[in-house]
């Protein structure tokens, strides 16, 4: 009796364990053809309009239109729950993982038009809110019935994040710590997991030349010393005290325009307004190669590669700029993503960071800045250790896992998502 018992249980554990390798590997293949879409609307809007940016009446004249027509998109079609981030932690925590398959054409069209335009917000936001959308529906097919809806949600998340920026593994990690701070489910982590390497593979093969992280190759054959452990710590208290102001000030701007009772598409166009001024002031004294609007990549790829070749100032204005860029633009309600800029800020504390003579090359801390300052920003240090490893090798581990962990120990769990977390609980 005892024996036939025991076959059952285990032929069901066996079903149930197919059940969850076949869903995540169905959520990660379409989330990866569905980024891959978002990514050519993104790269015809940039390749459209983005080459006016490096005039400078482009600077001044296409910021508040772009930030204008994505309010106006927004406001227009969005639901009194919010689009964006928002309104994946709302499906995630309140509502079991339901999402309406409209939110995915809003945040494209209204995300194209932000950035495209040269507002400074990432990619990864409404990419999230894309695949989380794709993925709620897809839950709702006969295949996938009987599975957690929030799950099938989180897996589209890791599958987004696994797919622009090339990190299977991070990227599930990177999903469970965001929507589980304190209590992380580990059964979404391994449908996470297939989902992030069926979308890592799709995406790559859809698009071989998508946009990464450029790591110097010196950095992934460097032999880091483990008496620099001092300086590793130093860099996360660094990492820590700009994300806590960085967090804060992000948060004053987004509360400001939310105050100020007026349509969106009006103070998305205000932002837009005051980012040209900021713009122009990037392009007159500092040029077109290191600027702050827009994605980012290049001036990121640069404070990795050459951080020495840039001045202290400049490295000041973009880290300082970029946070005010950022701030107005996704804090006023148009469409854009936190994660990029938030990379952005981190690579330039860690580039300023590295101009001291504290015996660790520039091209290190910079690269680990971005992680530790991201990890300390999001409360995410686990999946940026592994992304560590993932972008740059074995070498970045120890530094991004001290710079992280006392990064995230001084921000105490506050994060530039807290916003999205605390509303997701509220009453509406």
């Amino acid at each position: 009796m005892y024996r036939k018992e025991y076959w059952k249980n285990l032929k069901e554990q066996l079903i149930e364990c197919l059940r969850w390798i076949v869903a995540g590997i169905f959520v990660g293949a379409t989330t990866g053809g569905l980024i891959y879409i978002f990514q050519l609307f993104l790269f015809l809007g940039i390749d459209t309009i983005s080459p006016a940016l490096s005039h400078l009446w482009g600077v001044i004249l296409l910021p508040p239109v772009g930030l204008f027509l994505s309010g106006l998109v927004i406001s227009k079609t969005s639901s009194r729950i919010r689009h964006g981030l928002v309104r994946v932690f709302v499906a995630v925590h309140r509502e079991k993982g339901i999402m309406g398959i409209l939110s995915i054409p809003v945040e494209i069209l209204a995300y194209t038009a932000t950035v495209a335009f040269g507002g400074s917000g990432g990619r990864e936001g409404p990419a999230i809110m894309v695949s989380a959308a794709w993925a709620s529906n897809l839950g709702r097919l006969p295949v996938l019935r009987g599975l957690s809806s929030r799950y099938i949600v989180i897996a589209g998340v890791a599958a987004s994040f696994s797919a622009l920026f090339n990190a299977p593994i991070a990227g599930a990690v990177f999903a469970a710590e965001l929507f589980f701070l304190n209590d992380i489910e580990y059964r979404a982590i391994a449908l996470s997991g297939f989902a992030s390497i069926s979308a890592h593979l799709v995406y790559i093969h859809l698009l071989p030349n998508a946009l990464y992280f450029s790591v110097p190759l010196n950095i992934r054959n460097y032999n880091l010393p483990s008496k620099n452990i001092v300086v590793y710590i130093l860099l996360g208290i660094l990492s820590g005290v700009v994300s806590s102001f960085w967090t804060r000030f992000f948060r004053t701007v987004q509360l400001s325009f939310r105050r100020w009772k007026r349509a969106l598409y009006l103070k998305t166009a205000l932002a837009g307004g005051i980012l040209s001024i900021l713009y122009a002031v990037n392009h007159i004294f500092i040029g077109k190669d290191l600027h702050i609007w827009g994605l980012g990549y290049e001036t990121i790829n640069t404070l990795f590669e050459n951080p020495c070749e840039i001045a202290t100032l400049v490295i000041i204005f973009l880290l300082v700029g970029k946070m005010v860029a950022t701030a107005l633009t996704v804090g006023s309600g148009a469409a854009g993503g936190l994660v990029l800029p938030t990379f952005f800020i981190g690579a330039a504390v860690g580039a300023l960071f590295g101009q001291l003579p504290l015996g660790i090359p520039p091209e290190i801390a910079s690269v680990a800045g971005a992680l530790s300052f991201f990890a300390s920003s999001t409360n995410t240090p686990l999946a940026m250790t592994i992304f560590s490893a993932e972008a740059a090798g074995t070498s970045l581990i120890l530094p991004t896992m001290v710079a992280s962990l006392v990064g995230h120990i001084i921000s105490r769990n506050d994060s530039i998502f807290t916003d999205a977390k605390l509303f997701s609980r509220q009453k509406i």
